[in-house]
C-alpha cells in the first residue's frame, strides 16, 4: 500500500509532509460523532414524548375529577331530586 504525500504543512520550524494514511481516522471520527448526534436526537425524541404523555394524563386526571366533582354536587342538590309531593 503505497501512501501518496500531500503538500508540505508546517510545524515550528520543520516541514513535515501529511500522508493520505491520516485519512482513516478522520473517518472514525466523523462516524462516531454521527452516532453520538442520533443518540442524543433519539434521547430528546424520548423525552418530549415522555413529557407530553405525562401533559395528556394530568389533563385527563382533572377532566375526570371534575366530571366526579359535577355529579356529585348534581347528586346532592335538592331541587334535582324528584318529589312526588
Amino acid at each position: 500500500m503505497s501512501y501518496e504525500q500531500a503538500p508540505y504543512r508546517r510545524q515550528g520550524k520543520q516541514l513535515e509532509t501529511v500522508t493520505i494514511g491520516d485519512a482513516p481516522n478522520d473517518t472514525i471520527y466523523m462516524v462516531c460523532g454521527v452516532v453520538i448526534a442520533m443518540l442524543l436526537v433519539g434521547l430528546i425524541i424520548i423525552l418530549v414524548a415522555v413529557t407530553i404523555n405525562r401533559v395528556c394524563l394530568m389533563s385527563e386526571r382533572k377532566r375526570l375529577e371534575q366530571r366526579q366533582e359535577s355529579t356529585s354536587a348534581h347528586a346532592s342538590n335538592p331541587r334535582n331530586l324528584n318529589n312526588a309531593n
